[in-house]
């Protein structure tokens, strides 16, 4: 039975045997009086007992778990002598010292480690390169092909940095190099790294003093010269090709807007100008709309002279300066700007002129009103829209956007779309089909006039009232706001039901509902009037409802002819 001791070394719990405690203690405290002058000699010396530690910790295992005196000769026969370093150096693989320990020549081994003193990035080349014998050059030069021709380089030198470990110890450095890790190893590797250090901290001084020579001011100042010439001269250019391609954009910008421009301004119905809006394309012909508009053919020139100086100047400005800018053709001409600010304030102040004229026409609002009484048998009153549709029109791009009215004018005659549903509580016990026509003029009686003009036709069909999409009025009434509301009344206790086609006609109506529902929301559902109001009969989980589709196109007017017209404004 031997006595055991525990010991630490480098951070790592041993048990061992008592004399191979007595002979390890002993060699540490020889290599620690070796270096006891040397610089450096607490990092040597924490060096030798990691490796210490490293190789006793291969010697134990579960079975046996305490060091004894074969072990502590193995690694003393592995990492040497200290007195090798003053040059006795052994003959043979193996000699007996003085002191009574072994040494023999230890086995080496690779491992592969980054090389952190010989990086650009991490060290992944010069490491792999120590351990296969390669130039780190020749694996750089490999990696960066790899990049431009194959397009993983970047990706395998991080996966590589990621997965080989940095060599931070001497004794990693030394297995990284193929180098054994003895005592005699280790003190080279550290005192030629503390030499290499010397060597830059002079490096370094010498060429701090040297700064402050005069010769090296003027080579700083001839350089910060140079570079910011650099500067100046990439900024300009920078500038430069900016300037050029907004140019570009500016000319091509203003030709759009002024081609646009004139084919609105003298195009007819088959030359439209289609704008997109969401997901509809809107046709506009200011020829017809400038006729819808104004009484007066004399205004509508006016009108087209406005409008060419308030866009047109603005867009042979913007290609002129685009142009100027592009091909450096000097500084601008400065009669060439005071006559087209001319043109364009004469613009504005006939635009001005216009609206004011105009806006007379649109003083007075009045409105007439058509009521008719439904009678229908028990049951159900069915409320949908006519579907109108004509082969071959090109109009099917039309599309209500919120308040948006579409127009197409044909045979003298201006179709809108759509008019506005409305439902409340009736007086009576009949239904009733109210039309409230509205219209705007220059007096009561203009407007009120204007209003009876519009024509707005639906259908009774047994217990289905069957509603137009459109209403229409006489091309010379002009526009002035024209429009039809159709208010359903509902006795109390009577039953109606939406179809699901009337969503454009009561699409922001705000119908009054005891659920507090969406306009969109209550189609394809029934509805009772009850003494509190508009119930719905099987609105379950309506108010889960929070979908918007697309309303349906609108139908095309019923009145064919080959001329045709379309345009929108609020």
């Amino acid at each position: 039975m031997n006595k055991t001791l525990t010991i630490n070394i480098s951070g790592i719990i041993f048990h061992i045997e008592e004399d191979a405690y007595d002979k390890l203690s002993k060699y540490l405290n020889t290599i620690k009086g070796y270096f006891v002058n040397s610089e450096g000699r607490d990092e040597i010396v924490s060096d030798i007992e990691s490796r210490i530690a490293e190789m006793l910790q291969g010697r134990v295992s579960p079975v046996k778990q305490v060091v004894v005196m074969d072990d502590v000769e193995h690694v003393i026969t592995v990492m040497g002598k200290p007195e090798e370093f003053a040059g006795e150096e052994p003959q043979d693989s193996k000699s007996q010292t003085e002191d009574g320990f072994t040494q023999a020549k230890s086995s080496t081994r690779k491992r592969m480690f980054r090389d952190p003193d010989d990086k650009i990035l991490g060290g992944v080349c010069s490491g792999i390169g120590h351990y296969f014998g390669i130039e780190p050059l020749w694996l750089r030069l490999a990696l960066a092909i790899s990049f431009f021709v194959f397009g993983f380089g970047i990706l395998l030198y991080i996966l590589l940095w990621i997965i080989i470990p940095q060599a931070n110890t001497t004794s990693e450095k030394l297995e990284m190099r193929g180098e054994a890790v003895n005592v005699n190893n280790i003190h080279k590797t550290f005192t030629d790294e503390m030499e290499d250090l010397k060597k830059k901290m002079k490096q370094f001084k010498a060429e701090a003093s040297g700064l402050g020579s005069k010769e090296n001011k003027e080579r700083m100042r001839r350089g910060a010269g140079r570079f910011g010439e650099f500067l100046e001269e990439f900024f300009k250019m920078l500038g430069t090709a900016i300037v050029k391609f907004m140019s570009g954009i500016m000319i091509l910008i203003g030709f759009s807007l002024l081609i646009a421009l004139l084919a609105a301004t003298f195009g007819y119905s088959h030359r439209n100008i289609h704008i997109g809006i969401n997901s509809g394309n809107l046709n506009v012909s200011l020829h017809e709309f400038m006729h819808l508009f104004f009484n007066d053919s004399s205004l509508s020139t006016l009108a087209y002279l406005a409008l060419i100086l308030l866009l047109g100047i603005p867009c042979l400005m913007m290609i002129y300066n685009g142009i100027r800018h592009l091909f450096n053709l000097g500084k601008r001409n400065k009669v060439l700007s005071v006559i087209s600010s001319l043109l364009w304030f004469t613009g504005v102040i006939l635009t001005t002129i216009l609206i004011y004229r105009a806006s007379g026409d649109f003083s007075a609002e009045s409105k007439s009103k058509k009521n008719e009484a439904v009678k229908i048998a028990a049951g159900t009153f069915y409320i949908r829209m006519e579907t109108l549709s004509k082969p071959g029109d090109d109009l099917d791009d039309m599309t209500h956007f919120n308040r948006w009215e579409l127009f197409h004018v044909r045979d003298h005659q201006v179709f809108g779309y759509y008019p506005t549903l409305d439902i409340k509580a009736s007086a009576t016990d009949s239904f009733e089909v109210c039309v409230i026509s509205s219209a705007r003029g220059a007096t009561s009686a203009e407007a009120f006039s204007r209003s009876q003009n519009i024509n707005y036709n639906y259908t009774i069909k047994d217990s289905v009232l069957i509603l137009n999409p459109a209403f229409s009025f006489n091309l010379d009434d002009k526009w002035r706001n024209q429009n039809v509301r159709i208010l359903i009344k509902v006795p109390r206790g009577k039953m109606i039901q939406l179809s699901r086609n009337l969503r454009p006609l009561i699409h922001n109506s705000d119908i009054d509902n005891l659920q507090d529902s969406d306009d969109d929301d209550m189609v394809g559902r029934r509805w009772i009037m009850t003494e509190e109001g508009l119930n719905c009969v099987d609105c379950n989980g309506l108010e889960m409802i929070h979908s918007r589709p697309t309303p349906p196109q609108p139908p095309n007017p019923p009145v064919p002819s080959d001329k045709k017209a379309s345009f929108s404004f609020f």
